[in-house]
């Protein structure tokens, strides 16, 4: 009975028919949970990338308006975001912060920028990260509370921006006067969107 089990056994550990078999057996869950990753990884890649060409694109839209802004500009502008957003959901699943920046007319190591105004738009409730309207007004904190800034206005409040965010580490993304893309709706005024 001992000599027919190791006979047996033997002529098991020469048999090579079922090799690539049981390699593929164990290769495949190896490979499929790298396949499932990578497809995972790069869905997250794109994703923040939408998000931050929405963010830039309701920035640089903001900052091209040639006499101020009002409620209406505003309208347009979170109108172009939700154009941007339809295919991430992003309405219903997030929040973009539209902030005045002016500088706060402070002199020294308090000089910054204040937040004059802000609007949102996105269902998701959740507060902005560097601040409220009002704040700012007495100090330069305001970007010490968030990991990146992106910038529209003047060449001056820019440098400002650039520069607290050099000393603080934080990833920035500046537009002062450039001509980027931008959406132009159907009710939009056509000579008005191609001079801007």
């Amino acid at each position: 009975m001992i000599a027919r089990i190791r006979q047996n056994l033997r002529q098991l550990w020469r048999d090579d028919t079922g090799v690539a078999f049981i390699e593929f057996a164990y290769a495949a869950p190896v490979f499929l949970v790298l396949v499932l990753v990578g497809l995972e990884v790069a869905n997250l890649a794109l994703a923040h990338m939408r998000v931050s060409h929405l963010a830039m694109t309701v920035a640089d839209n903001a900052g091209r308006t040639m006499s101020g802004i009002d409620e209406a500009h505003i309208y347009e502008v979170f109108a172009g975001a939700a154009v941007i957003g339809q295919g991430i959901d992003f309405e219903p699943n997030g929040r973009v912060v539209l902030s005045s920046l002016e500088d706060n007319g402070l002199n020294g190591s308090r000089s910054g920028q204040k937040i004059t105004w802000q609007r949102c738009w996105g269902d998701l409730d959740v507060d902005p990260a560097y601040g409220v309207q009002g704040d700012g007004a007495t100090g330069a904190a305001l970007i010490t509370a968030v990991d990146a800034v992106c910038f529209t206005g003047s060449v001056a409040t820019g440098r400002k921006v650039a520069m607290a965010c050099v000393g603080g580490m934080k990833k920035f993304q500046l537009e002062m006067g450039g001509k980027n893309p931008l959406v132009v709706l159907d009710d939009a005024d056509l000579a008005t969107a191609v001079e801007c």
